[in-house]
């Protein structure tokens, strides 16, 4: 296994590909969770945001950007449009999933950071903004030292877990959106 140097010197191992989807809460938060992890050990995060243009919500910026913009090694870019949800995508939204999967090649190759999280990536692949195979392609590229988190997608995609080290399906079972309350401060931004 290969060893991984943070920027204060820290050695950290090799770096694996998780994987959260599923139609439950919490695959941003549960990489978020990794992110402050990683951080705690002095790694350096990127988390690269495939389809999320603004606050769901118009509430402003979600707190945990908030939060974790003040964390020292923690950098995230933000790409999409959050009505990619809402249907197929137009050729200017596959342009902007196009982009967030360049800017993550990019990323890897420079290796400068011990982590980078995929946020929503795996619904890009679902909603035909990405091949699956791109993503696939990118993912076997990185550096040996570099962990890579995917999140999103409503169903599994076998070649992804198929190449995953982990994988974790989140299942709702219940939601407060399901009685009609709306998304929270604090809770779901």
């Amino acid at each position: 296994m290969s060893e991984n140097r943070s920027r204060d010197g820290r050695t950290a191992e090799a770096g694996d590909v998780y994987v959260f989807w599923g139609d439950g809460k919490g695959k941003t938060t549960a990489a978020l969770g990794m992110a402050l992890r990683a951080l705690g050990h002095g790694w350096r995060v990127l988390m690269i945001q495939f389809l999320k243009g603004g606050a769901p919500t118009g509430g402003g910026e979600s707190g945990e950007f908030t939060a974790l913009d003040r964390i020292e090694g923690f950098s995230h870019i933000r790409f999409g449009d959050p009505t990619l949800l809402l249907g197929q995508p137009n050729p200017a939204q596959q342009d902007t999933a196009r982009h967030a999967l360049d800017a993550t090649c990019d990323a890897l190759r420079s290796k400068a950071y011990d982590l980078i999280i995929l946020d929503e990536v795996l619904y890009a692949i679902e909603l035909q903004a990405l091949p699956v195979e791109d993503v696939i392609r990118v993912l076997c590229s990185r550096p040996a030292e570099t962990a890579v988190v995917l999140t999103g997608g409503w169903s599994e995609i076998p070649e992804i877990t198929a190449l995953a080290d982990l994988v974790t399906e989140m299942r709702r079972q219940k939601h407060p959106f399901d009685m009609g309350k709306d998304a929270r401060a604090g809770i779901e931004y």
